[in-house]
């Protein structure tokens, strides 16, 4: 029974130290909240995760990037709505894997606007919500180069929290 009055006080007064098992995929969504460790296993937290994901909140995480977070390009690939904001997020490495991605949120991170220009490489046509206002990169010639990208937003009905079109097609 060693170590039971320590659990029980870390149980009372909230301590992190508590085990915590591996994130679990409930219906295609993982939510890994700012407790999760990105790079605590080798591999990263995503590279060990064998189910489809289709919704992924990354929601105040402190990876400095998507590839510090690791996962197979399968998983990525199946990722359709990726929110991925109030976090440490400085890079937009990995962001070639999100090939299927329509609700980018992206928003109060540390993206400078090298970063953000890198938007314009995701698939045309399919971005249904954008989000990246709050980082530190966030301009108006950012925003007006993403525009001038065709087909980037094309479809997308919100950007910036901003409703531009109506959805219905």
């Amino acid at each position: 029974m060693s170590g039971w009055p320590e659990f029980v006080r870390d149980v009372q007064t909230g301590s992190t130290k508590l085990p915590r098992g591996l994130p679990q995929v409930r219906s295609g969504t993982l939510v890994l909240d700012d407790q999760v460790d990105p790079a605590g296993l080798p591999g990263g937290v995503l590279s060990h995760v064998s189910e489809p994901v289709h919704y992924l909140d990354l929601n105040g995480a402190q990876a400095h990037s998507l590839s510090e977070l690791g996962g197979s390009p399968e998983l990525w690939a199946g990722v359709t709505k990726l929110y991925a904001s109030n976090g440490a997020l400085r890079s937009l490495q990995g962001l070639e894997l999100l090939c299927n991605v329509r609700f980018l949120y992206l928003d109060h991170n540390e993206l400078p606007e090298r970063e953000l220009l890198m938007l314009s490489e995701l698939p045309r046509h399919q971005l249904e919500c954008l989000d990246i206002q709050g980082n530190p990169g966030f301009t108006d010639e950012v925003m007006q180069a993403l525009m001038d990208v065709p087909g980037l937003l094309s479809r997308t009905e919100f950007l910036n929290g901003v409703r531009l079109r109506d959805g219905r097609r």
